[in-house]
């Protein structure tokens, strides 16, 4: 429980920080949330055409929306409570499932520690764009550096002053979803290959709540 709630708080802040719905695919995930409250029976209703159900993974939908329905909240309420809900249920089955792999250490403290270790690997660490972001953006490094790390957008060192420590370009953290390319032998060319890397904290970052995320905890 104490996970849970520990959980639960954290991401219920970062949605409090920035609860709109209105970007990248929010509003097609909004839409089938509605769909399910708006729905009767079966299958939910398509957004999109009259009397046709949705053929999408809905399963994740009907789940939370049904949820949404018995509390009594607003759709809006539920998208945003759901995507704080999810990555909770996410760390309760990481922390059970580590603890039990570990129950015969007697000491309590000790599983009770590896298990949080558990959580925090698996909801809150990412790749290490972050931190060559943070190397970059402090003008560590030469330009055949950054040429051989290659990522799309980080090819170049910065050379003049900058104002800040830390990135701050608009979403500069998406580039961490997207390290994966290949450029053939010159990092300058154009890639060939944009392989979507994203891991539970982008998702939960970004808001987008799509099936593969609402499927996480019970997979």
């Amino acid at each position: 429980e104490l996970v849970f709630l520990t959980t639960f708080l954290l991401f219920s802040f970062v949605r409090y920080l920035d609860p709109s719905i209105n970007h990248t695919e929010q509003p097609m995930d909004f839409a089938f949330l509605n769909a399910m409250f708006i729905s009767g029976m079966g299958a939910p209703i398509d957004p999109w055409m009259k009397d046709a159900n949705i053929s999408y993974y809905y399963f994740g939908y009907w789940m939370f929306g049904n949820i949404g329905k018995i509390t009594a909240v607003r759709p809006e309420i539920a998208y945003n409570l759901t995507m704080a809900t999810v990555p909770s249920l996410v760390a309760i089955s990481v922390f059970g499932l580590a603890s039990t792999l570990l129950k015969k250490i007697p000491k309590l403290s000790t599983r009770f520690l590896f298990g949080s270790i558990s959580v925090i690997a698996t909801i809150l660490l990412a790749n290490l764009q972050g931190f060559m972001e943070l190397m970059r953006q402090n003008m560590i490094g030469s330009s055949i550096f950054w040429k051989s790390v290659c990522i799309d957008g980080m090819t170049e060192e910065i050379t003049t002053v900058v104002d800040s420590w830390r990135p701050v370009d608009f979403w500069w953290w998406f580039k961490a979803s997207r390290i994966t390319n290949y450029f053939g032998n010159e990092c300058d060319l154009q890639g060939i290959d944009y392989t979507i890397t994203e891991f539970p904290f982008f998702s939960y970052l970004l808001g987008d709540l799509h099936p593969h995320i609402m499927s996480a905890p019970f997979l």
